[in-house]
């Protein structure tokens, strides 16, 4: 059984208003070293485990990813332009590789390189035991870097109705996710959240939708699954959308963070209260999946006060909410605050707002 609430934070990508390939990037894994000690060639470049090691502080890791010719001639008028000058040719986009740890919400990434030309870019990635557990997801993105500008687009030949990327930061392409498994699963553990992105806009338009309106946004899906858990993050607030999933920086990853903490904060409460709700301290398995994993990680939060165990805080909860239920919520609202700590996160955008 999971002992964490799981996130694997899955894209879902729809239309994009400018020229976007999917998939063509290669990341891979091409070794590692623990504590500083002795480089390791990994044995699996896209999936490695590194259960066997326990104790350590830090893992630096060696990535690579394989951009093609043909992506960036797609994607970039200027290296459409520029393909009689050969393969070498540097142009206005870098590679970034973002991780995400789904257990501790922290979120990593590094620049491969900026200025790409196609063939390989490299680099390294440091991650600490003090952020990371588990297991972390390192996915690849091409951005744009440069703006291109209305000159520019003139000494190109680009009419007006043009579909290329011209803002920076504008997302070219990604490729296959590699993960990192720091820690043992426990068995039967699996994702019981998933997260995607969607337009609420276009949900709306079929007229059984479960989906809210386009103003909001997120939405906490139990109905059409009760077993699966989506939550979906609204794509109509793209500016929203692009710093949870490809902020760059220190403080857009701070504001990614707080977005992150509202919208959990939510999510934890409503399906605190469904799994309390629907407790059945007679049945021999507890069922579905995500409702021991809630308890099992807000227990301590819960009742700190006393020992007990998940399914004791689940029937304990269940009581409360129908005996008095403004006590049993507000219950909920301070444990999840202990969980997720929304204080710290705002005092590290405070800090961070008053050294700009």
């Amino acid at each position: 059984m999971s002992r964490t609430l799981r996130l694997n934070r899955s894209l879902k990508y729809d239309t994009f208003p400018h020229r976007c390939n999917l998939g063509e990037l290669e990341l891979r894994i091409k070794d590692f070293s623990v504590d500083g000690d002795e480089t390791v060639k990994a044995d699996d470049d896209s999936n490695l485990d590194l259960t066997e090691y326990s104790g350590w502080s830090t893992i630096e890791f060696s990535l690579s990813v394989e951009v093609p010719a043909d992506l960036l001639e797609e994607v970039l008028p200027e290296a459409d332009e520029s393909t009689a000058e050969g393969a070498s040719a540097s142009h206005p986009a870098k590679v970034v590789v973002a991780g995400h740890c789904v257990d501790t919400y922290t979120r990593a990434g590094t620049v491969l390189g900026d200025g790409i030309s196609a063939g390989t870019v490299s680099d390294t990635l440091t991650i600490s035991s003090e952020t990371i557990a588990r297991r972390v997801d390192l996915n690849p993105y091409l951005l744009r870097s440069d703006r291109l500008t209305e000159e520019e687009e003139r000494s190109l030949g680009l009419g007006r109705t043009h579909d290329y990327a011209t803002e920076p930061g504008a997302l070219l392409s990604d490729g296959r996710r590699c993960r990192i498994t720091v820690e043992d699963e426990e068995a039967g553990s699996d994702d019981v959240l998933q997260v995607e992105r969607t337009s609420f806009e276009e949900e709306n338009e079929d007229e059984d939708t479960v989906f809210p309106p386009a103003d909001r946004m997120y939405y906490l899906d139990l109905k059409r699954d009760p077993n699966n858990p989506v939550l979906y993050f609204n794509e109509d607030h793209d500016q929203v959308v692009d710093i949870v999933w490809n902020g760059e920086g220190r403080y857009d990853d701070l504001t990614a963070e707080l977005i992150w903490d509202q919208v959990m904060s939510s999510v934890w409460a409503r399906m605190t209260e469904v799994a309390a709700h629907e407790y059945d301290p007679d049945a021999a398995e507890w069922t579905p999946e995500w409702q021991p994993a809630v308890f099992e990680m807000l227990t301590d939060h819960l009742y700190a006060d006393r020992d007990v165990s998940p399914r004791k805080a689940a029937k304990f909860l269940k009581e409360e909410l129908e005996e008095s239920p403004m006590t049993a919520t507000e219950r909920i609202e301070q444990a999840i605050q202990g969980l997720l700590d929304p204080a710290q996160q705002l005092d590290n955008h405070a800090r961070r707002i008053g050294d700009r």
